[in-house]
């Protein structure tokens, strides 16, 4: 039987408590970080039109003739930032689709996490604990491609915050993992008392004399 590795939650409440807090937690930051990324992309978007629609009026001829600085704000200015949005904004707008769908992803998640702890199912905790691990993972093989890239004392203060990251997002998977293995022995616990039971009641219906001693 697995054995948990820590008994309550760091603020002193039980297991079951603090993982529906770490859940609820998680899921406010997933949902801002869907709420950002669906900003961002609209953003992006309406800028890039206001600077299409903006170089197209300074370049109308009958614009141009009655404004002197069109011209040079077309050539000095927006030309060159309708280049830069233009090469910027499919690759914003990739990266912000993609977060966006890994906080739906991390929305679900959570969400598990929650009901599981609520209903008693351990089985709905697993998508948490492998996806912390994954996370934890990526983030690893991130940092050693930064030091690798830009030298360790130029990495050294990413690589600070990532340590302490780690080691808060460790302990809160340790506190659900405790609580999913928590679970499962009351879970086990239960269906052994109630096969101890239904066992005495089928003796005791088909051997009436089985407590008296016969």
């Amino acid at each position: 039987m697995k054995q948990r590795m820590v008994k309550a939650c760091c603020c002193g409440c039980s297991l079951s408590n603090g993982s529906i807090a770490i859940g609820a937690v998680f899921l406010s930051l997933s949902i801002l970080g869907a709420v950002f990324a669906g900003w961002g992309i609209s953003a992006w978007t309406l800028t890039y039109d206001a600077i299409s629609e903006a170089q197209a009026l300074c370049k109308d001829p009958v614009q141009t003739q009655y404004n002197r600085h069109c011209q040079h704000l077309s050539q000095g200015v927006l030309d060159p930032l309708d280049n830069l949005y233009a090469w910027l904004q499919p690759k914003i707008t990739a990266f912000l689709v993609v977060y966006m769908g890994i906080c739906l992803f991390q929305i679900v998640v959570n969400s598990l996490l929650i009901h599981g702890c609520k209903k008693k199912r351990p089985g709905l905790l697993v998508p948490f604990i492998v996806v912390q691990l994954v996370s934890f993972g990526f983030s690893v093989f991130i940092v050693i491609i930064n030091i690798n890239f830009f030298g360790f004392l130029n990495s050294l203060y990413g690589l600070i915050v990532s340590i302490l990251w780690w080691v808060l997002n460790g302990y809160l998977t340790v506190v659900v993992i405790s609580c999913r293995a928590e679970m499962v022995a009351e879970l086990r616990g239960n269906d052994e008392e109630e096969m101890k039971n239904g066992i005495g009641k089928d003796v005791e219906i088909y051997n009436p004399g089985y407590l008296k001693g016969f």
